[in-house]
């Protein structure tokens, strides 16, 4: 381990939005009403913005623009509403550090794997929007690290040729990986345990063996590893073996451009690219 180890800062990334954390609590449970939801909306120009945009998107087809935002909350839907904000809440914690390239290539496999893993907890019977926040947040420890030695960190990922290289040279670097990094960070925002423990499994070695114990962390660590062999790796990875079939090959370029498209169409309703 180097003599200077750079300390790892987890209050160096900024809290969440208050109109962000009021807003995911007043949606985790029993809303209250559309109308206290506007009121909460409407703190927030900029989220409110998000919301008037994504009423007015081609996803709705609507014939007379939406100006009223009571109106757009409810064509938009609370199920909606609450990934836009958690989208939104969770696109701030990246913003200080978007000048980094590395930042971008988190972002995109955040987002990718919160995509799968939405889609995935509908063929096993798990909470779509937990799945969703959990694949957003798994990589947080990422952002932790890059925000406690930004040029050190991004120079040791480009160095990382798989993976479990890259965990290591943060452990030697840092005295911890990424991913318990990430769920100390959790820890400090107070958000759930089981969010905490999906960010310091998802590299586990066996998400097979992980789905016996933890199916909501396996997930995760799975929809985490198809999300890097389509297209949006954060690091290096081992090269994948050839596939035999071409229908193989086919579904993994299908898999790709939903992703791509998927990405592309949530960064542009919302408004949340770099």
């Amino acid at each position: 381990m180097p003599a200077q180890t750079p300390p790892v800062r987890l209050d160096a990334l900024p809290p969440f939005r208050p109109v962000v954390t009021r807003l995911l609590a007043e949606l985790s449970g029993e809303p209250s009403g559309f109308r206290r939801i506007r009121l909460l909306v409407s703190e927030d120009p900029a989220l409110a913005a998000h919301v008037l945009r994504l009423a007015n998107s081609a996803l709705f087809g609507c014939r007379r623009e939406v100006t009223d935002l009571l109106t757009a909350l409810t064509l938009i839907g609370l199920d909606r509403l609450r990934a836009l904000v958690l989208t939104y809440g969770v696109r701030h914690l990246f913003r200080p550090l978007a000048h980094y390239p590395l930042c971008r290539a988190v972002w995109q496999h955040s987002l990718a794997t919160a995509l799968l893993a939405a889609d995935l907890s509908l063929d096993s019977a798990g909470d779509m929007m937990e799945s969703y926040t959990g694949g957003l947040l798994h990589d947080l420890g990422r952002l932790v690290l890059l925000a406690s030695a930004p040029e050190s960190y991004a120079a040791l990922v480009q160095e990382a040729h798989s993976p479990e290289h890259g965990r290591r040279l943060e452990e030697e670097l840092f005295g911890m990986a990424h991913p318990e990094a990430g769920a100390r960070a959790m820890r400090r925002y107070d958000l759930p345990e089981p969010l905490s423990e999906a960010a310091r499994l998802h590299h586990h070695e066996d998400p097979l063996e992980l789905s016996r114990v933890n199916p909501a962390a396996a997930l995760i660590a799975s929809s985490c590893r198809i999300a890097s062999s389509s297209g949006y790796p954060v690091a290096a990875s081992p090269s994948m073996p050839q596939t035999e079939a071409a229908g193989e090959e086919d579904a993994a370029d299908d898999l790709s451009l939903y992703l791509r498209e998927r990405i592309a169409e949530v960064e542009r309703e919302l408004g949340l690219g770099f």
